[in-house]
């Protein structure tokens, strides 16, 4: 599974900024070289290199960016899901084994603190469409993309913890009927 970092250059690259960013840059280079050679033969004054303004991305790559993002929020989404399913089966194990005499106040503070941040990635969700229409329709999507990228990378942080302290409820809890601690269960994580 790719990362979000990952993802998102793959998105850059397949929407063809990348490219657009190497040759605008290839082009201020080119431009600052033959003005200064042309100024160094002909007059002593040297003119400033030309800025590029930032072009709007072409319907193509708005296509194809859209496409990715909603593909990557679809699977993030899929995640937050399937984590609050098992978020709400875990609370009500919690209420039966509370029933039996069982301390379970430290698996519930686990609990709220996966609940805490699974909203946080539900919230970062609902307004992700916003972000990647705010990002495609910008006359300079290079300066919005920072925004859309940390709310991916903030959405991920989310689900990431959510998971951990799920797993840290699990293991708060003492289950075992002679007395001894149960073996913890795995962290290792493959959600993304």
């Amino acid at each position: 599974m790719f990362s979000t970092k990952s993802s998102l250059l793959c998105l850059l690259i397949t929407a063809g900024i990348l490219p657009v960013l190497v040759h605008a840059q290839n082009a201020s280079t080119s431009l600052s070289t033959t003005s200064t050679t042309s100024a160094v033969t002909t007059s002593p004054a040297v003119t400033p290199p030309l800025t590029l303004p930032q072009a709007a991305l072409s319907s193509v790559a708005q296509t194809r960016i859209r496409n990715l993002t909603a593909n990557l929020s679809n699977r993030q989404d899929a995640v937050v899901k399937r984590l609050d399913n098992v978020r709400a089966r875990i609370e009500s194990r919690l209420q039966v084994i509370a029933q039996s005499g069982t301390d379970v106040a430290a698996a519930r503070a686990a609990l709220a603190t996966a609940t805490e941040h699974l909203n946080s990635a539900k919230t970062n969700l609902a307004g992700i469409d916003r972000g990647v229409e705010t990002f495609i329709g910008s006359t300079a999507p290079q300066e919005n993309w920072l925004n859309l990228k940390r709310t991916y990378a903030d959405t991920t942080a989310n689900i990431v913890a959510a998971h951990s302290a799920l797993l840290s409820s699990i293991n708060a809890l003492d289950l075992s009927p002679t007395g001894t601690r149960t073996p913890p269960v795995s962290t290792s994580t493959n959600s993304l």
